[in-house]
């Protein structure tokens, strides 16, 4: 796996989470620089893949997108600087993540 070095531009991808990043100033906005908190995915738009509880991070027994064919897959994810996902597989820890508290749904 290669590095990324701090200055890799953000592509854009909603207003919404644009909107978001302003609100919270430890979040990176337009660059990932040192001490800034930013999740990173890597995806692979051209893998294909059929989707199914045994190849899907879930505490369930089944999905309702049980044997749906579908183009494109996460490869790898970094969350503050630790990979969680690796090759498709899950890495990380039991509580590593945090829970963000958010508004009620329009309030």
């Amino acid at each position: 796996m290669s590095r990324v070095g701090p200055q890799v531009p953000k592509a854009p991808q909603s207003k919404s989470s644009d909107s978001m990043a302003e609100k919270k100033p430890h979040k990176a906005v337009a660059f990932l620089s040192i001490g800034s908190d930013a999740d990173i995915v890597i995806f692979d738009p051209n893998e294909e893949m059929t989707l199914s509880v045994e190849t899907h991070h879930m505490n369930v027994d089944y999905s309702a997108y049980e044997g749906m064919k579908v183009r494109g897959a996460t490869k790898t994810v970094l969350s503050r600087g630790r990979v969680v996902i690796d090759e498709c597989e899950y890495v990380g820890s039991p509580g590593q993540g945090e829970s963000l508290k958010r508004s009620t749904f329009g309030g």
